[in-house]
């Protein structure tokens, strides 16, 4: 099992197709690293340029249209931008990859995505070998005045595919219309780490150097005057600045049938964020003939709120596991890095949202509710456990303060967690047919488990509608739940 990801390599290049072939190659030439690495090429007019049947050579190589005349760097990234973003998904990362330059080494791409993995940047930055490498370093202050400190943002450039929603034509061109013709990275550099903010933004220079640079007759400095120079980085820095992106937080639940579905929106809605937070609500609704009920609590609650609730009409009961299919059509056009899951009876307290959070994790699907079973249980409704401890409560202030000591589950249910959202891009997950996609708990638990993750303990209180926890579809998936805990051998990864 994996993760699918996708890492865009954006290049431009100008007169030299002997470098360009070894940019490619530096890329194709990488260890195992993205499940898909893509490569944009935006080749300017000149007197050494790829032939189409050199171009036709490369694999997952995508070469856009060639102008007619010369057009520079700012048009030529303007160009790969905009194609980029009507093909990538939000969360997908993208690399600036000279035409002229190579990565260091074979395993530059999968060492670097180990770090965006653990870290979930927006914008990340490196260190090259090559001339001005000592430039290169961490932000000197803060992402609110990234235009007046000191330059340190070396190659390899590298951010998320939604920020690329947020540049305009005119940002790479001057006043009068003509394009940029240098600093015609800083402006998506300081537009991206202005919107990032101070928390995601990653600079890579603690590893080894990432990006061999080349310093010749082509570049800008060797080319331009001074006075262009300056007045173009000038330019850059008098852009309008963005303002940091606030803290968005996702969470989905579906509902079916339940008697107390807008005290429980209303409960969620009285939720105390942080004053950088909002709060984006996905309800997948199992019971489509309320539809229209549901939309008017939706509509009444968000009438004056930083929490915003979506009705999703799933057309037919899919149980739990439609959380997972609207996880994974959201993932498709927002740019979404972890996801909080509740049932319809869990009733969230003032603070319980921002408490679950808080305790997100890479790579971690971390619950309240969990299961840790002896090696010779074949039943998932066995109340036996390594620990000794037949302690699956419905309480959760009891559950908070009994056996701390235990931190990890074998099996966690997705009522009140939190994932790593990147697991909805397993194709595995999605894999499970009818009827046992009614037991989505028992799936996610085995797939996070095959993928290498860990099941962690969640610490949350909130409260438990008892009435309406009885009235759930629990009791119609005892089979199923069962049948599917042995097809699994019992949580443990094959």
């Amino acid at each position: 099992m994996h993760v699918n990801d996708t890492i865009w390599i954006a290049m431009h290049a100008y007169n030299d197709s002997l470098a360009l072939k070894k940019a490619i190659d530096s890329v194709e030439s990488q260890q195992p690293s993205f499940s898909r690495v893509r490569i944009v090429v935006f080749e300017d007019l000149s007197m050494d340029m790829l032939s189409r049947e050199e171009g036709s050579l490369f694999k997952h190589v995508h070469f856009l249209e060639q102008p007619v005349e010369r057009m520079g760097s700012a048009f030529a990234k303007w160009k790969m931008f905009s194609w980029i973003r009507r093909h990538a998904a939000p969360h997908d990362f993208i690399l600036i990859l000279d035409g002229d330059d190579v990565l260091a080494d074979h395993n530059i791409l999968q060492d670097v995505r180990n770090e965006l993995i653990q870290h979930k940047p927006w914008f990340a930055w490196g260190k090259y070998r090559g001339k001005y490498a000592e430039q290169c370093g961490p932000l000197r202050g803060s992402s609110g005045n990234v235009r007046k400190s000191v330059w340190s943002f070396c190659h390899p450039r590298i951010f998320r595919a939604f920020m690329l929603h947020l540049l305009s034509e005119q940002m790479f061109q001057r006043r009068d219309g003509a394009w940029l013709q240098k600093a015609t990275d800083r402006p998506l550099i300081y537009s991206f780490i202005e919107v990032a903010g101070n928390n995601r933004i990653l600079y890579l220079g603690y590893m080894r150097p990432l990006y061999n640079y080349t310093f010749g007759s082509s570049s800008g400095v060797n080319i331009f005057r001074r006075e262009v120079i300056l007045g173009d980085r000038q330019l850059t820095q008098q852009q309008k600045a963005w303002p940091a992106r606030r803290d968005l937080i996702y969470v989905i639940a579906c509902v079916f049938n339940r008697r107390n579905t807008g005290a429980w929106l209303e409960r969620i809605h009285a939720s105390v964020l942080n004053t950088n937070q909002n709060a984006r609500i996905h309800i997948c609704n199992n019971s489509p003939e309320r539809q229209a009920e549901f939309e008017a609590i939706a509509d009444r609650l968000n009438m004056d709120s930083s929490i915003n609730t979506k009705i999703h009409n799933m057309g037919q009961n899919t149980f739990g596991f439609g959380r997972f299919l609207l996880a994974r059509s959201l993932r498709e056009i927002e740019m979404i890095d972890y996801i909080i899951m509740i049932d319809d009876d869990q009733f969230v307290r003032a603070h319980t949202i921002q408490q679950v959070w808080r305790e997100r994790q890479p790579q971690t699907y971390k619950c309240w509710y969990g299961r840790n079973w002896n090696r010779g249980v074949t039943s998932y409704w066995s109340n036996v456990f390594e620990s000794e401890w037949n302690a699956v409560s419905d309480d959760p202030d009891k559950m908070m303060s009994t056996h701390p000591e235990i931190k990890t589950w074998r099996y966690g249910g997705t009522g009140m967690s939190v994932v790593d959202a990147s697991v909805f891009s397993c194709d595995d997950l999605f894999a499970l047919k009818d009827p046992y996609t009614r037991a989505e708990d028992i799936w996610l638990s085995f797939v996070v488990q095959s993928l290498g993750w860990k099941i962690s303990r969640l610490f949350v209180s909130f409260d438990i509608a008892r009435r309406e926890s009885q009235s759930g579809q629990w009791r119609r998936l005892i089979d199923v739940k069962n049948t599917l805990f042995r097809m699994t051998r019992f949580l443990r990864p094959c």
